[in-house]
């Protein structure tokens, strides 16, 4: 509950600041994406779904800082957190919650429209703690994902995407460990991302 409360505040806050601009028209909109442009964004990711006593619910967040080598592509790097967590009754069956660092690679079809879509690969490292089993996990993943921008005005934009295939490898923090790899088809809520982008 409290993860959805940070959630619902984090959201009304960057909508305020988008929203409230002083002297800014927010309807202007004049040019899409160009090459030198330099973002600052911020998405989310929540889900929780429930089957009898069984409840789960996911959380994350991602900032990100981009540049356009191009219109049609950017780069950049990100930092994010998630946590995931399941629990049947009053008994917790998962725990798990991961730092993640990485960067990305964007390719805009349309980048001077007012709407936006684009394809994304990305590469993270990350290093996962399982709060039940007590263990550490560090590793990569490689994904790949679509997801567009619509811009409000010239400085802001509203961003959606959705990471639609991913492989992760990651591997226990104690000798003698085996790496666990999972390759996954990420069509589902879990893997929605919701952001804000400031662009200079």
């Amino acid at each position: 509950m409290r993860k959805f409360l940070f959630f619902a505040v984090l959201t009304v806050f960057s909508f305020s600041i988008v929203f409230a601009q002083e002297g800014e028209d927010n309807d202007k909109f004049t040019s899409g994406w160009s090459e030198g442009d330099i973002t600052l964004s911020g998405s989310l990711n929540y889900s929780r779904t429930s089957q009898d006593d069984v409840k789960d619910s996911n959380f994350g967040i991602m900032p990100q800082v981009g540049y356009f080598f191009n219109e049609n592509l950017q780069g950049g790097l990100s930092l994010g957190y998630m946590s995931s967590t399941a629990e049947a009754g009053d008994s917790d069956i998962f725990d798990e919650s991961t730092l993640m660092l990485g960067a990305f690679l964007r390719y805009y079809c349309m980048p001077e429209s007012r709407f936006a879509p684009f394809a994304s690969l990305g590469i993270n490292y990350m290093s996962t703690d399982d709060a039940l089993a007590d263990v550490k996990f560090n590793g990569f993943n490689v994904g790949v994902g679509i997801g567009a921008d619509f811009f409000l005005n010239d400085d802001w934009a509203l961003t959606t995407s959705v990471g639609a295939i991913s492989y992760t490898t990651e591997k226990a923090d104690f000798d003698g460990a085996e790496a666990r790899n999972t390759f996954a088809l990420d069509l589902d809520f879990k893997n929605v991302w919701f952001g804000v982008i400031r662009r200079f």
